[in-house]
């Protein structure tokens, strides 16, 4: 299910990280993330993310917003807003989920 308009509102301009605890590796055309340190946020066994979640990992790696992201996966793989919107919104939730990116809080 798509995110709704507030729902992607409230993650629109916001910017998410990698945890420092992981490695990103391409293997066989997938990207694979592994934690470098044992049980980095409860995760205690390696993932895969296939050619569009690498993509927006890449992009989340990149320092992009949320925003971007999607205009980006987009034109990337010729998708319409609806379906950028619930790829991104839904793969940075289950990250976070992971404690795989967190949230970077702007500067004050």
């Amino acid at each position: 299910m798509p995110p709704t308009a507030d729902e992607f509102a409230a993650y629109s301009g916001k910017r998410y990280r990698k945890s420092p605890g992981l490695i990103a590796k391409a293997v066989a055309g997938e990207t694979i993330l592994v934690p470098v340190r044992r049980r980095v946020g409860g995760m205690d066994r390696i993932f895969t993310l296939n050619g569009p979640g690498a993509f927006i990992w890449r992009q989340i790696e990149r320092d992009a917003t949320v925003e971007a992201v999607v205009r980006l996966v987009r034109a990337e793989y010729d998708v319409d807003e609806e379906t950028a919107r619930e790829d991104v919104v839904g793969l940075i939730k289950d990250l976070a989920r992971l404690k795989a990116v967190s949230r970077v809080r702007p500067a004050r």
